[in-house]
């Protein structure tokens, strides 16, 4: 409730500006639970051009970065959470940001490279192992065996895919601590849904025709 009123109080304060304004917080302090479509970015000025927030229909690959940052303890979920990090990306340009009428969230420059810059802030360093290496090819018991060697040497894992119904794009973490447990990856949805599922059960909320889901690329990071 504190915290509702505080976003109100704010958006009453502000007026129309090129400024950006802090996130509404509408994220939980839990990061397990973080999902894009509880951004509270949802201002005009946040939106794509048909009005859909851009970070509900597009930060997918925002949240998963957070998240890892989360899992890793470069930040505290209690005081930071994808929105702030979306706000910070634009303040430094790893985003487009308001671009062309419309506000974008994809990266200006090489994947997770905001993520590095950011996590640098805090004393952290957080280094490229693979970038964008294209895993769709093999079987999806063969990329579990990949995701989990490199969990296994205590990497940090995210990964996207195409669903194989519906064709959306959509990437997402994986969860470290889950999978370590219960020895085969298990993906942390960006998207629909937030409760972490195996990669064999269901893709952003949506479960597979096939019952299983293939990933396209896989970004491997050392904290």
């Amino acid at each position: 409730m504190k915290k509702r009123f505080l976003a109100l109080l704010l958006a009453v304060l502000v007026v129309s500006s090129c400024l950006t304004i802090g996130a509404a917080a509408d994220f939980t302090n839990d990061w397990t639970t973080w999902n894009q479509r509880d951004t509270g970015l949802t201002d005009s000025y946040y939106q794509w051009d048909d009005g859909t927030p851009a970070m509900k229909g597009g930060g997918c690959r925002i949240t998963a970065q957070c998240k890892l940052m989360a899992e890793a303890g470069i930040i505290d979920d209690t005081s930071f959470d994808p929105d702030d990090y979306c706000l910070w990306l634009d303040d430094n340009d790893y985003i487009w940001g308001r671009y062309s009428g419309e506000y974008k969230v994809g990266e200006t420059k090489t994947s997770g490279a905001g993520m590095i810059a950011y996590a640098a802030t805090k004393g952290v360093t957080i280094t490229r192992v693979v970038t964008n290496s294209y895993i769709g090819s093999q079987s999806v018991d063969e990329q579990r065996d990949t995701i989990m060697n490199y969990i296994n040497q205590g990497y940090y894992v995210i990964v996207d895919a195409t669903h194989p119904d519906t064709s959306m794009y959509h990437q997402a973490y994986i969860r470290r601590d889950l999978s370590l447990q219960n020895n085969t990856p298990y993906v942390s949805n960006s998207g629909s849904g937030v409760t972490p599922s195996s990669m064999t059960y269901k893709y952003n909320g949506k479960v597979s025709s096939t019952g299983t889901v293939s990933f396209n690329y896989i970004y491997v990071y050392s904290v």
